[in-house]
């Protein structure tokens, strides 16, 4: 590309900005803004004088490395062909080791996360505007899910579809609601919850052949969930595999970050007291519904800290196979969580994997209905806390969601943990937003909800990274100090 081409990608989007989008339907709406964030991403890389920058600080940082390198007498490969950026990725994961007892090194790591958060914080932060997937329009429309519906129950035929319409469905799902009028006069408010076009998560529930009977043993046990009615594991019936649920009564009142209504004391205390109920529901591996999905393998084992192991271990192995750029932030975040995991032998509890303002439904000032299962998993309640208190920290004061759920649930979270899974979250963000944008780009049917991921919300997740390694560090160390 042309270095002349910055000026006319600078005029295309300020073109775009002077675009008035009142009273242009949703959908063309969300495409303006997502053609914005990419013109700015297009144009950060016509800046030669931030590349030229961005390459002298990799340059410094590579020749630092090699110093440290060779000062704890460690061998740095360096296979032809290897990029810059690899091989810091590389010298990453050497130089973690030694960081506890040579500050140089913990210095060194601190200024490789800033050189590459550097290019994170230059994208738009433009706020987000949900959009549909480019290749579901044709899977699931009205007609082709009333064939389906009256092939399924054939003395009911033919199934009317009504009220149809879609839903993001959190970045990984298609979610389309709709109403099924059958022949006999009946009438059923439903959900299908499909699986992705591409994996943008390896997280096991976010396959529908996990997240059905989870689903199903979380109703059974009481919790407030739209009733599961059926997995449809045939993908070649509509195109994809998918669940079926009925439609969960209530409204919506907010996002992860931000809410419509007033969070009135009454709904703060359910909401919490649904969260305690989620984590005290008991999670048995012979349960049938339990041991036909993936949360048999992690119930089986005996505390929390064997399961964060494991969990770190399938991000590890996650993020290889989906093949990402390299990144040093990335290694270093893995490496520091690998070694850092709090000694904790309580028995694992039930998390939600998602819980927030944006996955539950009200009705007179309760909960209603809470969504979203797709990240199910055992673990550290400590870990669905920081996510959570994270989330609501515009709202409500970390301490007061912390203190409401040991006022609740008669459990002490201690802030080492807390402090430990804050650096944990930010992972989630290192790996879904690359892999959001290489599904964009390999594959035209990928929605542009994809592409915001990728570009918007990686520096959501990593623009506080040295930040949460200190409080964590700080607080780490506090602890044995506290005990003497």
């Amino acid at each position: 590309m042309q270095p002349t081409n910055e000026r006319l990608l600078i005029g295309i989007r300020q073109a775009l900005d002077s675009l008035d989008q009142a009273g242009l339907p949703a959908e063309a709406s969300a495409t303006l803004n997502h053609l914005r964030l990419a013109v700015g991403e297009l144009t950060l890389r016509e800046d030669a004088g931030f590349t030229e920058a961005q390459d002298a600080r990799a340059q410094d940082l590579m020749d630092r490395a090699i110093a440290l390198v060779q000062r704890h007498g460690l061998a740095l490969a360096a296979p032809a062909g290897q990029s810059r950026t690899e091989r810091l990725a590389s010298v990453t994961t050497l130089l973690i080791a030694h960081e506890d007892a040579d500050p140089d090194v913990k210095a060194w790591l601190a200024d490789l996360v800033d050189w590459e958060n550097a290019l994170y914080a230059r994208r738009q932060p433009t706020p987000p505007v949900p959009g549909e997937d480019r290749g579901d329009a044709n899977l699931f429309t009205a007609e082709t899910i009333g064939a389906y519906l009256s092939a399924r129950f054939p003395d009911r035929a033919p199934v009317a579809v009504e009220n149809m319409r879609r839903l993001s469905g959190g970045f990984s799902k298609t979610t389309v609601l709709f109403d099924a009028v059958y022949a006999d006069g009946g009438r059923d408010e439903l959900v299908i919850r499909a699986d992705p076009l591409q994996g943008l998560l390896f997280l096991e529930a976010a396959h529908v052949e996990n997240e059905f009977p989870a689903l199903r043993a979380v109703y059974n046990a009481g919790l407030p969930v739209s009733e599961p009615l059926w997995l449809e594991a045939d993908e070649t019936r509509m195109g994809r595999r998918f669940l079926v649920s009925r439609k969960g009564p209530g409204r919506n009142i907010g996002s992860r970050v931000d809410m419509d209504d007033p969070f009135s004391e009454a709904l703060l205390g359910d909401f919490m007291q649904r969260l305690v109920q989620i984590h005290n529901t008991p999670v048995r591996p012979d349960d049938p519904d339990v041991a036909a999905s993936h949360l048999a393998s992690l119930a089986r084992l005996k505390t929390v800290r064997d399961v964060v192991e494991v969990q770190i271990d399938q991000w590890r192995k996650g993020i290889a196979g989906f093949a990402l750029p390299p990144s040093p932030l990335r290694n270093r975040t893995l490496e520091w969580l690998a070694r850092n995991i709090p000694d904790n032998d309580e028995a694992p509890s039930l998390l939600h994997g998602d819980y927030g303002l944006h996955n539950i439904l009200i009705e007179d000032d309760r909960i209603s209905c809470i969504l979203d299962w797709e990240s199910v998993t055992m673990g550290d309640p400590a870990d669905e806390l920081a996510w959570l208190a994270d989330g609501l920290r515009a709202q409500i004061e970390p301490k007061k969601v912390i203190g409401l759920y040991e006022e609740i649930s008669g459990r002490r979270i201690t802030q080492e943990r807390l402090r430990y899974f804050a650096v944990y979250n930010a992972l989630r963000f290192m790996a879904v937003c690359p892999r959001a944008l290489d599904l964009f780009q390999a594959d035209a049917r990928v929605g542009v909800s994809a592409l915001d991921l990728g570009l918007r919300f990686t520096f959501f997740g990593t623009a506080e990274l040295n930040a949460r390694i200190a409080a964590a560090e700080e607080m780490k160390a506090r602890v044995p100090a506290e005990a003497d």
